[in-house]
């Protein structure tokens, strides 16, 4: 998050400007004649008083991170190492900006409180505090084979939970109730949850010293041996997201949450006379591609702020499949040509995207785009 024009732009002043030069030559450009020209800025008086409500946190502490961690290591008969671990971090004093001089009331959580702002005649006040917060909590676990007999791989899985009050969106607006802190403590926008990812390099039982065509020389063995292929598989869940609404608050500075209407958004639920169940029968009955059932929100009423928690919907997780295969041609000593095919998305499986998240979207709750399909990329590489 960049927090400089916060200090940059405030007194004393701060002045910029832009130039632009077309055509040859040199610019006519002169500092401090026709360019930047010297300001003399009026000095501020020792006898100068921040207004009341501006000078929240004058601490300028920085952002703190504890960390820690534990594991264990076994090793597995020869070739193998497994490993379990726990870490934990904490962040404290993280930068998180809000409506200073908004209508809201600590204690008072849903509502818009009139005619309550420092300064009414301010449309809201922008400000840098050190109020963010976040927790980090995982279980990993690693399995290993060493290269060995042209095979190796590592697996690794995560179990995680991140937990914030502010993700560090630069725009400004990450909070709901400028008052009330307490209502942003969600997941984080980049949590996890599951993830597991492997990592494959086998080479093909091809060629002289293999276990196949062994004895192969010459022209045969330049073409069938010496393959190797790697495999990178990954399996994880979906990152969090937050149900929004219209922002009626009247209140700049905000991100505004859809009501709560007591419904499970994975509750079944009725349209055009057929049973919708979110997340399964895309291709059946649920070709919309429901996520979540939409009756579980509704959109938030003039001068309140949205019932619904912060990142409730968990987004689709996906699965992946990277492969690549290489080889390399010996031409002559010191001349090698190296041959790759490598492709991202194997087996061309849908990664969706998070649904729509806008309670007043006629296609709120479905998914509406997914990450682009398989690609395919081939090489050469010469070499000498």
């Amino acid at each position: 998050m960049n927090e400089a024009q916060f200090t940059t732009n405030s007194p004393p002043t701060f002045f910029q400007q832009n130039l632009v030069y077309t055509g040859q030559g040199l610019p006519p450009a002169q500092f401090g004649v026709n360019t930047l020209p010297i300001v003399s800025v009026p000095a501020i008086s020792t006898s100068y008083v921040t207004p009341p409500g501006t000078n929240q946190e004058l601490r300028g502490r920085k952002p703190r991170e504890y960390m820690w961690n534990f594991s264990i290591q076994k090793s597995i008969a020869r070739d193998w190492l497994f490993e379990v671990a726990y870490v934990g971090a904490q962040s404290r004093l993280l930068s998180k900006r809000y409506n200073s001089d908004a209508p809201a009331v600590a204690g008072t959580l849903y509502n818009v409180v009139p005619n309550s702002e420092i300064f009414p005649n301010m449309a809201g006040m922008l400000y840098s505090s050190e109020s963010g917060k976040a927790n980090y909590n995982a279980l990993n676990t690693k399995l290993e084979r060493r290269f060995e007999n042209g095979f190796s791989v590592l697996l690794a899985y995560s179990w995680s939970h991140s937990i914030d009050n502010d993700s560090g969106d630069s725009s400004g607006s990450p909070n709901l109730n400028p008052a009330n802190f307490q209502l942003d403590k969600g997941s984080s926008d980049f949590d996890i949850r599951h993830r597991v990812v492997a990592s494959i390099i086998y080479e093909l039982p091809f060629g002289q010293g293999k276990q196949l065509f062994g004895t192969a020389s010459g022209r045969l063995n330049q073409i069938i041996g010496g393959w190797q292929l790697n495999l990178i598989p990954t399996f994880q869940s979906g990152v969090s997201r937050t149900v929004s609404s219209p922002n009626t608050s009247t209140i700049a500075y905000i991100s505004q949450h859809a009501n709560a209407t007591g419904i499970s958004p994975d509750s079944s639920f009725m349209l055009n006379g057929q049973t919708i169940t979110p997340g399964q029968g895309f291709s059946g009955n649920n070709t919309s591609l429901y996520w979540f059932n939409p009756n579980a929100f509704s959109v938030a009423a003039p001068l309140t702020f949205g019932t619904s928690g912060r990142d409730i919907i968990a987004s689709p997780g996906f699965a992946n499949w990277d492969a690549s295969l290489f080889k390399a041609f010996a031409i002559r000593e010191g001349m090698t040509l190296t041959f790759r095919a490598e492709i991202f998305d194997t087996f061309n499986q849908v990664r969706f995207d998070p649904p729509n998240l806008d309670s007043s979207s006629p296609f709120f709750g479905q998914i509406q785009s997914a990450e682009q399909p398989r690609i395919i990329q081939l090489g050469l590489r010469l070499q000498f």
